[in-house]
């Protein structure tokens, strides 16, 4: 099972109600494939705002075999007479504007603990990378500037890329690798 935000794809409620769901009164239904961790998915989205209790269906098949999850949607009105929508996480039951799909489920983050990779690197790595950061920086200012199409100047003005990549390379000509490497 991933653990990392980065490879698990997600529906979240903003992407849903942009697509012309939860409007008042109406059945919607979208149709989508994705890649969640190296695995295909096509999803097939039904919601429903007719009902007492709005409902979104997710119906997708995983190796092989076809699931349908019924995940209730709990209405949130605002103080301009609107209303928005959380997802009632089928598995944690707590609302969220994110539902993930992990291996066939599709739940929460807090149902499958998801991190960050920049959460499990060592203090000593980040404390690393900060310190010599800058020199990484001031590498790809010279890759840029050597790039074919880079402009250094305009109408006889230097250009605000071109003072960047300078002063990255001014930061960075103070700091040596010689104690680390």
């Amino acid at each position: 099972m991933s653990t990392y935000f980065e490879d698990c794809a997600s529906i979240t409620t903003k992407f849903l109600r942009t697509s012309g769901f939860f409007e008042p009164g109406r059945v919607a239904h979208l149709d989508q494939k994705f890649i969640s961790d190296g695995e295909e998915y096509d999803l097939r989205i039904v919601a429903s705002t007719m009902e007492e209790e709005p409902l979104l269906i997710f119906k997708y098949i995983y190796q092989g075999e076809e699931k349908r999850i019924e995940i209730e949607l709990i209405p949130r009105y605002n103080h301009l007479g609107g209303v928005g929508y959380k997802f009632k996480c089928p598995e944690t039951g707590r609302g969220c504007y994110n539902l993930y799909f992990v291996n066939g489920e599709v739940a929460s983050r807090y149902h499958f603990k998801l991190l960050y990779r920049s959460q499990i690197r060592s203090k000593r790595t980040k404390d690393m990378d900060k310190k010599y950061a800058i020199i990484f920086k001031a590498e790809q200012a010279r890759e840029e500037i050597n790039s074919p199409r880079f402009r250094k100047y305009r109408m006889g003005k230097m250009t605000k890329r071109y003072k960047r990549c300078l002063m990255a390379i001014k930061e960075a000509e103070g700091v040596s690798l010689e104690g680390v490497i």
